[in-house]
């Protein structure tokens, strides 16, 4: 549990006004097949989170319980960061004609490669004791992230306060990892 739960709620937080989102917000109200579209992003988060934590497990032995609280407070400062910008419209995959499961599968893995909630797991299955947990806590966050926007459609989703969510996010990450930082570098 000391991975599981908080790689759910970071990569929650981070994924719930991300362009992940958005783009399940556009294919769900343009395929009205939200189990389809579903099973492919939940399918591309659990490829995103194998790869984050086979990341971790490459780099963990080399790092000390420093350096990694250290690599956890920086990608909470980083999403922290992101989240105070405005989320940019992601490609409506308008040419795409493979279907709702692969445009959903491949359109989420090419938008969430490297965004703030694959490096918030990576982080956390650094510092984590149970990386793989970490990897299934953060594949169940953005499942959950997403279905919000998959079942509301672009107009219902974007209909919601997305900026004051993103912002209030944004402010949690910035003091959870500056107090990380500070408590890091034994400041506090």
């Amino acid at each position: 549990m000391d991975s599981l739960v908080p790689a759910f709620i970071a990569v929650l937080i981070a994924s719930a006004t991300d362009r992940n989102a958005w783009l399940a917000a556009i294919l769900g109200e343009r395929y009205r097949a939200p189990a389809r579209l579903w099973a492919g992003i939940v399918l591309a988060q659990i490829a995103l989170a194998a790869i984050a934590v086979g990341g971790a497990a490459m780099v963990r032995p080399m790092m000390n319980e420093r350096s990694g609280a250290l690599l956890l407070a920086l990608a909470m400062l980083a999403a922290g960061m992101g989240m105070m910008f405005r989320t940019r419209q992601p490609d409506r995959l308008e040419r795409w004609r493979l279907g709702a499961a692969i445009n959903s599968f491949v359109g989420t893995f090419l938008l969430g490669f490297g965004e703030r909630a694959q490096f918030l797991l990576f982080a956390l299955a650094v510092q984590g004791p149970y990386p793989w947990l970490a990897g299934v806590g953060g594949a169940l966050g953005s499942a959950v992230a997403i279905i919000p926007a998959l079942m509301l459609g672009e107009a219902g989703w974007r209909a919601l306060p997305l900026r004051a969510i993103s912002v209030a996010g944004g402010v949690a990450f910035l003091l959870i990892g500056a107090f990380e930082m500070l408590s890091a570098i034994e400041i506090i």
